[in-house]
C-alpha cells in the first residue's frame, strides 16, 4: 500500500483548510535569513495578537523556487493563511511570475520586493528614486537610515508605526519616476510583480491591520 503524501497536493490540501471569515492561523514564510525575519517578527509584534489571532514567521533558506517547494511539501492543513516573501534580486522575471502564478493557484499570498527588500525599509523615511540594482537600493537605504554599510539587523528605533507612511511615499515615489520615464512602480499587489522600486509588502500590512481590527470587534 502506498503511504500518504501529504504535502503532494497543495491544491487538495488548500480546500481542507478552516474557512473563516477572517482567518486565525498565518504563516509567513520568508527566504531573508536576518533582515526580513526580523522585520516580520517585529511588525507582527507590534499588532500585538495577544489572543485570537496564531501568526508565526518562518525561514526558509534558498530561491524562491526552492521556498515554493518546501512549503508545499508542508502538512498546512491547520493554516488559514500563507505568505510567502522573497526578493528580485538576480532571480528571472519570467520565473518569478511563473511562481507567482502557482502561488495565486495554491491559495498562497506572494509578497516580491523589488529589487530587494531594502525598498520597503527606506519607503519608512522617505521617496525612494529609481533603483536598478539591488546595491543601489541597500546603499540608499543605508544612508537615509543612517546605519552601518552591509548591515543586516533592523535598527534600533526603527519606525514600525510608520507603515502608512511608507506606503503613501512608494505612491509619491511612483508619481516622481514617472516625471521622467514610463512603468509600474511603488505598491504593488500580492501575488504580483512590476518595476523597480516596489514592493507589495504594503498590501500585507494592510491586511494584518485589517485582521486585528476584525478580531477587537
Amino acid at each position: 500500500m502506498k503511504s500518504k503524501n501529504r504535502g503532494s497536493n497543495p491544491l487538495r490540501r488548500r480546500d481542507k483548510r478552516k474557512k473563516r471569515a477572517v482567518a486565525r492561523s498565518v504563516l509567513l514564510v520568508t527566504n531573508g535569513r536576518v533582515t526580513e525575519r526580523d522585520y516580520l517578527q517585529k511588525a507582527i509584534n507590534m499588532f500585538q495578537f495577544s489572543e485570537g489571532i496564531k501568526c508565526r514567521v518562518k525561514f526558509i533558506a534558498g530561491a524562491p523556487q526552492t521556498l515554493f517547494k518546501d512549503v508545499q511539501a508542508m502538512d498546512t492543513s491547520e493554516i488559514e493563511e500563507i505568505w510567502l516573501f522573497f526578493d528580485r534580486d538576480d532571480n528571472d522575471l519570467n520565473l518569478l511570475r511563473s511562481l507567482l502564478s502557482k502561488s495565486e493557484r495554491s491559495g498562497y499570498k506572494s509578497v516580491v520586493s523589488n529589487p530587494c527588500f531594502e525598498v520597503w525599509l527606506h519607503a519608512h523615511y522617505g521617496l525612494v528614486n529609481l533603483c536598478p540594482r539591488q546595491s543601489d537600493a541597500i546603499k540608499r537605504y543605508e544612508k537615509i537610515a543612517g546605519i552601518p554599510t552591509d548591515s543586516k539587523d533592523i535598527p534600533d528605533g526603527f519606525p514600525f508605526e510608520n507603515w502608512k507612511t511608507a506606503i503613501n511615499n512608494l505612491n509619491l515615489s511612483e508619481s516622481a519616476i514617472l516625471k521622467h520615464t514610463s512603468g509600474k512602480y511603488g505598491n504593488s499587489d500580492v501575488n504580483e510583480i512590476i518595476d523597480s522600486p516596489s514592493t507589495s509588502m504594503g498590501k500585507f500590512l494592510e491586511h494584518i491591520d485589517f485582521l486585528k481590527t476584525q478580531i477587537q470587534t
